[in-house]
């Protein structure tokens, strides 16, 4: 006799059938794909993180922040989604539509991306 392969009771019922029943079924695949997708979660995770300091910044501040400063928040610089270059050839950093660029005084300059 076959064993479900979530909690190991016995199953009844077809000869293919892999889970004793639907709640085993679904906890069996959650737990799958929890595991295999933990480290885009903890990535995204940082990314948002990412993209609510530039936010706040933006709306309560000059948009332009001590770099040290916004590190202090929990700020990665190594996490972004896309990058641009602004017409006058700098480059802009962006999480998400909130996008940076550092300065040569050690401050970084806070936009919103056009939608």
């Amino acid at each position: 006799m076959k064993t479900c392969q979530f909690c190991n009771k016995n199953v009844l019922g077809r000869s293919d059938k892999k889970f004793c029943d639907d709640h085993c079924r679904s906890a069996f695949n959650n737990k799958k794909y929890s595991e295999k997708f933990q480290s885009i979660k903890e990535v995204d995770r940082v990314l948002k993180r990412n993209r609510n300091i530039l936010a706040i910044m933006f709306e309560h501040t000059q948009n332009s922040i001590d770099e040290r400063k916004i590190m202090e928040l929990g700020f990665m610089f190594q996490f972004h989604t896309h990058v641009k270059k602004h017409k006058n050839g700098q480059q802009i950093v962006f999480c998400y539509d909130y996008g940076y660029s550092k300065s040569q005084k050690g401050l970084v300059d806070i936009c919103k991306e056009a939608s």
